[in-house]
């Protein structure tokens, strides 16, 4: 499985910052909203993929970023990782559903 970094919230919003004392069941959690507003933002995902929450290490501590993963050897799940890469929303108020299908059309 492959995967893309999708950040840990909208990319024009504040995340919670990594610090030696920050709050990290805190991060997780807005991790976790940013992966539900996803999943509704890009509704019907094909077999083999999905979101995931990744941690990463830092000098500071661990961090956590929403991922999109996907099997390569999926036409229609690299088709709709991407769309999600090039979809992103940028606030938490943006509720557009985006129907990944129609976006792979209209770029053929």
């Amino acid at each position: 499985m492959e995967y893309l970094y999708l950040g840990p919230v909208p990319y024009e919003e504040d995340a919670i910052q990594l610090t030696p004392t920050c709050d990290n069941i805190a991060m997780r959690k807005q991790v976790r909203d940013y992966i539900t507003m996803l999943e509704e933002r890009f509704p019907d995902a094909p077999e083999e993929a999905y979101f995931s929450i990744k941690s990463e290490y830092h000098d500071a501590g661990t961090y956590y970023e929403a991922i999109v993963k996907y099997n390569e050897d999926n036409e229609d799940a690299v088709k709709y990782a991407f769309c999600v890469e090039s979809n992103l929303p940028a606030r938490w108020n943006d509720k557009e559903k985006i129907d990944w299908k129609e976006q792979v059309l209209e770029e053929v």
